[in-house]
């Protein structure tokens, strides 16, 4: 896990801990309902309940309103005490009430679903590797190594080797699987202002599955195995999806030490079992792709001179497509496991079925795939301090339209987040967060001023800049405007 899945775990765990405190013999229905008639609310799914938690920070007294947790044991314990207390009233057979219990709670275990995987961008009819394989580790560390430069000169060939070797090493990696700057400078001999590397990196990315199976069975224990028997360890924890099979094939086969309950820190196999740092994803590349540039890497050419050096990859280079004789239609688009990429995918075909349908067919389209740059410190600094400006407005318009609720409009349509607890609806904070900050609190056609009444009465209405039925809603595209200029 990474440092902010694991902070997260730790919330999760606390709000469990927290409503198995307030449950104090109750069933978690018995809570629901009772809450529900003290906040004269209907009963609502237990996460929409609040409760308060305090912490000091520098002096000052925080209080923070975090959502209760159920895990799954509190459902099965309750859904047994329903059976206990109905089965006076409603007696049914043992294997009538496992029927149920079955339905209810049998999770089937997840499988790899090989069709979302996608294909290769060099061999497409080869489907993407996984990211902890061996040789994918090589090849992604191989990429930052050979775009190093020591002041305009690119490393040596025992210099791309001692840095390879120091990221095939777990003890030299970070907690980020990664090797500083800092350090391979100190490796190399040389002052850290004069190393140049890629805008974004922090350092030298390591072999992150050499580091997760040692955190499981110590670096010396991965450091023995051979390389054929690392490739081949790894093979069976990606492929091996039965984790008892998994477990027996790891104590039988690879010999690590099994479950015993004298060793309180648990055996290497069963560590090795439920191991969740192990990289997750797939690479860009299939298997094939990167077994054929490796060797290339190997020699310090840059990522795209390997490609050019195994050939064939005519879709990451700029290539002319003739357009079919037909609009693309749903299936045209390729499935993928990415959702954002999915989703971007079915808005390319609506744009080009609606250049189609208006202009004809073009005769050709030309694609250039330029190399994804990642955004500078500076700029990242730039998007952080408007995300914490865009957050202060949120806050601020949730007070400030709160008090005027409370002052003026009690029966002003607010949204129950649980408890009790009453919030301004987020249509509402981003149409008040648009007539005051962005507007001047006018309407931008007729310069005449909106007063807050009229924002919520229907004098002032959303206007769409782009027509709504042909774009998708998007702040960017609306404004608050008078009744009447809208619908003239």
């Amino acid at each position: 896990m990474s440092a902010d899945e694991k902070q997260e775990a730790g919330k999760v765990l606390a709000a469990i801990s927290e409503l198995d405190g307030k449950l104090n013999g109750r069933t978690m229905g018995q809570f629901i309902w009772q809450e529900s008639e003290k906040a004269g609310i209907p009963p609502q799914r237990i996460t929409l309940f609040r409760y308060e938690k305090t912490k000091e920070r520098k002096g000052e007294t925080l209080t923070e309103r975090l959502q209760y947790r159920a895990q799954r044991e509190m459902y099965e314990q309750e859904f047994n005490t329903i059976w206990e207390v109905q089965g006076e009233f409603h007696p049914l057979s043992s294997e009538t009430v496992e029927r149920i219990r079955h339905l209810i709670f049998h999770q089937r275990p997840l499988q790899l679903q090989r069709a979302t995987v996608g294909n290769c961008n060099i061999y497409p009819d080869k489907k993407r590797t996984a990211m902890m394989r061996l040789e994918f580790q090589e090849f992604r560390t191989l990429q930052v190594i050979n775009n190093i430069r020591i002041d305009e000169r690119p490393l040596t060939p025992k210099e791309r080797q001692l840095l390879l070797s120091m990221a095939n090493d777990p003890g030299q990696l970070n907690n980020k699987g990664r090797i500083s700057w800092a350090t391979v400078a100190k490796a190399l001999g040389i002052k850290s202002k004069s190393l140049n590397y890629g805008e974004g990196e922090t350092g030298v990315i390591g072999n992150k599955t050499a580091q997760a199976i040692s955190h499981s069975i110590g670096i010396q224990g991965w450091n023995k195995l051979g390389k054929k028997e690392q490739l081949q360890l790894v093979e069976d924890l990606l492929s091996m999806n039965n984790k008892r099979a998994l477990y027996d094939r790891l104590v039988n086969h690879w010999k690590f030490a099994p479950w015993n309950d004298n060793i309180k820190e648990g055996s290497d196999a069963l560590k090795l079992t439920m191991n969740e740092q192990l990289e997750d994803g797939y690479g860009k590349h299939s298997l094939k792709a990167i077994k054929a540039m490796l060797p290339h890497l190997r020699e310090g050419l840059d990522y795209y001179k390997a490609v050019e050096k195994i050939g064939e990859v005519e879709s990451i280079t700029p290539s002319i497509i003739t357009v079919n004789d037909v609009l693309l239609k749903t299936e045209d688009v390729p499935n993928v496991a990415n959702p954002i990429v999915q989703k971007a995918l079915y808005e390319i075909r609506r744009v080009v079925n609606s250049i189609v349908k208006r202009y004809g067919k073009p005769a050709i389209i030309r694609l250039e795939m330029a190399r994804d740059m990642k955004s500078s410190k500076k700029h990242r600094a730039e998007i952080a301090l408007q995300q914490k400006a865009n957050r202060q407005k949120n806050e601020r318009a949730e007070t400030e339209l709160l008090d005027y609720v409370k002052e003026n409009n009690p029966n002003f349509g607010l949204q129950t987040v649980g408890s009790g607890m009453r919030s301004i609806k987020p249509a509402d904070r981003a149409k008040y967060k648009m007539w005051k900050y962005e507007q001047n609190e006018q309407c931008p056609y007729c310069q005449k001023p909106i007063g807050i009444n009229q924002l919520f009465s229907g004098e002032a209405e959303i206007e769409h800049i782009l027509p709504y039925t042909g774009f998708r809603q998007n702040y960017m595209n609306t404004l608050v405007s008078c009744r009447s200029c809208n619908q003239n």
